[in-house]
């Protein structure tokens, strides 16, 4: 399948993003001409933050709205599409921390959706997923950096939720394991609730 994309991931987050009947912003040209800005299938709902233009040559230029959401070419390049844009942001994440952490104190709990929604892409989002932790005040840390610091012989990953990070970090069922010095996760999102079990 031959595609272009052109994408652009905005620094702050839209007014809108949570807005049930919010539509993604990605235009679907075939061959350089205008086919579409809503095709429901071109792009995963937790990437709706995503502006710009995918132009291909493999779509038919009299493909109807309908032909659209069950078009194999549009689903390859929805699942394309994705994995480029999360190894972007991993990259990102290795490359220039300051400004991913700006894109996920933004973007990140629309991202999170994706491991509730998305089994495909689950590991690759795992890969560039942050959060608080009970050992850094203002610092956001990986699953990986959480696990390469577990204590020998802890076996779980240790997690609290909440409404407010301060009340969570105040909370008195972690005096037990600041005492045995194991590191909690702190998930003030409210998606949070919905992937992990």
């Amino acid at each position: 399948i031959e595609f272009n994309a052109l994408l652009y991931v905005p620094t702050m987050r839209p007014w809108d993003l949570y807005d049930p009947t919010r539509k993604h912003g990605v235009r679907l040209y075939v061959r350089r001409v205008f086919i579409t800005d809503n095709c429901e299938g071109m792009i995963y709902p937790w990437l709706r933050f995503l502006r710009g233009v995918v132009d291909s040559e493999d779509v038919p230029l009299n493909i109807s709205r309908e032909m659209l959401q069950h078009n194999q070419v549009i689903a390859k390049i929805r699942n394309a599409v994705a994995k480029r844009i999360l190894g972007d942001l991993d990259k990102l994440s290795r490359d220039d921390p300051p400004a991913f952490i700006t894109f996920w104190r933004q973007l990140g709990q629309v991202v999170k959706e994706g491991l509730y929604d998305d089994t495909d892409h689950r590991e690759d989002i795992f890969k560039i997923a942050r959060f608080a932790t009970t050992t850094g005040e203002n610092d956001l840390t990986s699953l990986d950096e959480y696990i390469s610091r577990m204590k020998a012989g802890q076996e779980h990953i240790f997690y609290i939720s909440g409404e407010n990070i301060d009340t969570l970090r105040n909370s008195p069922q972690l005096e037990g394991f600041r005492k045995r010095g194991l590191e909690v996760l702190l998930r003030t999102d409210t998606i949070d609730e919905f992937w992990v079990p």
